[in-house]
């Protein structure tokens, strides 16, 4: 795991764990690589889609990676609103629910955690999260929200790592002598910072890494 270029964000930082009959996940990377973008849309993209904004890239990026309809439509106007998201999550919800999925629940910065129905054999376990990505894509659920996560905590994609440290320590998750060299050093090398997702410190965890100024 590297530092990204725009700083420290959701689109480069994936946690997926698996335990028991819960599935949890913070979208992101993986989801790129599971889907590249073809050689049809990769060129002159950012002539095509009119982005010009500090994330143009990105929605450039995310807009001709999709073939969702919804997708496109929030991200032509490069902004992506809580409406909006709320919105998509809906979609997906449904999406996942009707591939078999139970106790579907999406979190704030784009956690997933859903429920296999009892007595799930691991064959139809497999199967469930090949739907699992098909409603990722099919929705454009993963374009959307790992964007918007990114852009409300590091509006003009700076360089956020002073801020995440920062707020690390307010939180006491790190203690005060912690600076950004050691912040920097942790991600690179222990991206998920020793935080599980059932950790009752993970929220505290999250607010720092995606909303690390309001947090």
């Amino acid at each position: 795991m590297s530092e990204s270029k725009c700083g420290f964000s959701l689109t480069c930082l994936l946690a997926a764990m698996s335990a028991g009959g819960v599935i949890f996940a913070v979208s992101g990377c993986a989801a790129e690589s599971a889907d590249p973008i073809s050689s049809e849309t990769s060129g002159s993209i950012a002539e095509a889609s009119g982005f010009t904004g500090p994330w143009k890239s990105e929605f450039t990026r995310y807009y001709n990676g999709t073939t969702s309809a919804l997708a496109k439509s929030i991200l032509a106007d490069e902004q992506i609103t809580e409406a909006e998201v709320a919105e998509i999550n809906n979609v997906f919800r449904e999406c996942l629910e009707g591939a078999g999925f139970v106790r579907v629940e999406i979190g704030e910065y784009g956690t997933l955690s859903v429920g296999n129905p009892p007595g799930a054999s691991e064959e139809e376990r497999a199967e469930l999260r090949k739907r699992e990505g098909g409603c990722e894509a099919s929705t454009g659920w993963d374009r959307v929200i790992p964007l918007f996560v990114d852009i409300r905590g590091n509006p003009d994609k700076g360089d956020n790592s002073g801020a995440i440290a920062s707020c690390l320590v307010r939180a006491g998750l790190r203690p005060t002598n912690y600076t950004v060299e050691d912040f920097r050093e942790e991600y690179v090398n222990n991206g998920d910072f020793g935080f599980a997702s059932y950790d009752p410190e993970y929220p505290k965890f999250l607010d720092c890494m995606y909303n690390p100024y309001n947090s």
